[in-house]
């Protein structure tokens, strides 16, 4: 370097250097006054910046936006004050799930109240109907000639209404179908639309004979059947017989549902599907009269036995005179008698038979005596129940010489006779045969 001083030279691009072979350019601005760097911090303060001329542009935009929102606000004001150009029908009706799923129905709820006013709104703001002084649109509507042809001629109708399930579709369809071709001034508009069935509870299995409680009362073959259930079940029982029952028989017995329903019915209604609807119930364990010897077991049969030859033997020698004497008391057969009695009452009558060996100082002779009693009952454990202390014993009138003899006597000799029979076929001739017509007899 030749230590030439080179000296800048101002131009609008700021101060540049003679000498073409440095080609450095310098930012400048215009000469002024010198600027002050600050920093924002407690020490030092912001110079304000100069400002140029204020701009008009945002006057011009607010004036503008408030010019807009004012036609925009009388704008609605016209629009909200106009008639609607129809009448949206599916604005006024609910539609609404009820039930079980599979059994599901759906109802429609109408807004008959709001439909009514609305239309009144319309056609008073169409002037095809106008209200006297002092009258509301819906009274002037009411009180038009076209009021019930115009509310008759809106309908509404679903697809479906029963047997639905969660998931299913039921299209509404709504229309205005007035007998005026001008409609009477009231536009309707409304497309179909489909509403899916959802919320329907489960319906649940249940097995009827869960809530019945059986029980038999009574004796044997008169046993009665009482069948015990809450009333508020959607369904009674019925069953095949109810009386006259005795151990053994089966009884049918199936469920009857209330007010005509069927099994749809009772889904729909109660969510119930009833898993069974018949049932065989056998009767046991209720006591029983004694309808034949063999149903007697052996050791009630001895002990019942026993009991009477006791009591024939005490009879007996309370009848004798003193001359007499029993020798010998042997069982000779039992007979029962089973049925019903004139009333209606079943009862059995139980005929111990014995043989007597009788003696007096002259002779000696066998025959039969009996003592009988009512009603035997047995009960399933092998206990029975007999009123002992009433019995029958044959009865006979007798004395000297056969002169006043009469009823079950046998007459041994001129001085002798005694109450009983002189054979096992006399007894029966006078006890048992009368009787088979009406009673079933067996023996043992």
């Amino acid at each position: 370097m030749d230590g030439h001083k080179r000296e800048p030279v101002y131009t609008e691009h700021g101060y540049i250097y003679e000498d073409d072979s440095l080609q450095e350019e310098t930012r400048a601005e215009e000469p002024g006054p010198e600027e002050t760097v600050s920093y924002m911090n407690a020490d030092t303060e912001k110079e304000p910046e100069e400002r140029g001329p204020r701009s008009r542009g945002p006057l011009l935009l607010g004036i503008l936006l408030a010019l807009l929102l004012g036609a925009g606000a009388g704008v609605w004001a016209f629009l909200h004050t106009q008639p609607a150009d129809a009448l949206q029908l599916n604005a006024y009706v609910r539609l609404m799930s009820i039930g079980y799923d599979g059994y599901g129905r759906v109802e429609m709820e109408l807004d008959e109240a709001k439909l009514e006013s609305d239309i009144a709104d319309f056609l008073l703001a169409r002037g095809s109907i106008e209200a006297a002084e002092g009258q509301t649109g819906l009274e002037a509507f009411q009180a038009s000639a076209h009021y019930q042809d115009i509310m008759d001629a809106v309908h509404y109708s679903l697809d479906r209404t029963e047997g639905l399930s969660n998931g299913d579709e039921v299209t509404l369809t709504a229309a205005y179908e007035p007998g005026d071709p001008e409609g009477y001034g009231l536009v309707c508009e409304a497309e179909p639309v489909v509403y899916q069935i959802s919320g329907l509870a489960e319906v649940e299995e249940r097995d009827p004979f869960e809530e019945l409680i059986l029980s038999v009362s009574g004796t044997a073959p008169e046993g009665v059947l009482h069948m015990e259930y809450e009333s508020d079940l959607p369904w009674t029982y019925r069953a095949s017989m109810d009386s006259g029952l005795s151990n053994g028989d089966k009884i049918q017995i199936e469920t009857v549902l209330k007010e005509d329903m069927d099994e749809k019915d009772l889904a729909a209604a109660y969510g119930l599907i009833l898993t069974r609807t018949g049932m065989t119930y056998q009767v046991e364990g209720i006591p029983a009269y004694a309808m034949a010897v063999d149903e007697i077991g052996e050791e009630t049969l001895l002990a019942l036995q026993e009991e009477a030859m006791e009591t024939a033997r005490e009879e007996v020698e309370n009848g004798y005179a003193q001359d007499e004497t029993l020798r010998e008391i042997q069982p000779a057969s039992v007979y029962l008698l089973s049925g019903r009695e004139e009333g209606g009452e079943t009862s059995n009558t139980i005929f111990f038979l014995f043989r007597i060996s009788y003696g007096n100082r002259e002779t000696e002779f066998d025959y039969y005596y009996f003592v009988s009693y009512k009603d035997l009952v047995l009960y399933p454990d092998g206990s029975w129940n007999l009123d002992q202390d009433s019995y029958e014993i044959p009865q006979s009138l007798h004395g000297l010489f056969g002169l006043i003899d009469s009823g079950d006597y046998v007459r041994i000799d001129r001085m002798h006779a005694v109450t009983g029979f002189a054979s096992t076929e006399d007894f029966y001739a006078a006890y048992i045969e009368p009787e088979e017509e009406n009673w079933k007899v067996s023996v043992r």
